[in-house]
């Protein structure tokens, strides 16, 4: 279930671990996503397994990750003490991809619209370090 902030549903989605929703998403690693939110997230044949496996080992929230300025209008830089940044994806707050930045140390955001985003960080060593920003 989906709530917001006052508690009012959202969203809900019954799921399953059997035909027609993806058999490699069954709680061992692969998680579900949906293939476009145009879709009906109830049919399984509208979702499907990710390409990575989500586990506690996958992503590190590390406090030392530096995010500067934040908020930003333009540009914002990113800095993982130990860690080389390989390549940053932008999600909006909903989870929706945006794009996929190849800068290592900044995010180029002009063309970002004002609001809160996630940032994926992955290192040349395969961590994800994920961050909030916002842009005004």
């Amino acid at each position: 279930m989906l709530r917001n902030a006052f508690g009012i549903l959202i969203d809900e989605v019954k799921y399953n671990d059997v035909e027609p929703w993806p058999k490699q998403a069954d709680g061992e690693g692969p998680y579900l996503v949906l293939k476009s939110l145009n879709l009906d997230n109830n049919n399984g044949e509208n979702w499907m397994a990710s390409d990575e496996n989500l586990s506690s080992t996958a992503f590190y929230l590390d406090q030392k990750t530096v995010v500067s300025p934040n908020p930003f209008s333009d540009r914002v830089y990113f800095s993982i003490p130990g860690e080389d940044i390989f390549v940053m994806e932008c999600y909006d707050v909903l989870g929706s991809y945006i794009n996929t930045f190849a800068s290592t140390s900044y995010l180029e955001a002009e063309t970002l619209c004002e609001g809160i985003y996630l940032v994926k960080l992955v290192t040349n060593s395969g961590k994800s370090f994920w961050v909030k920003v916002v842009k005004q």
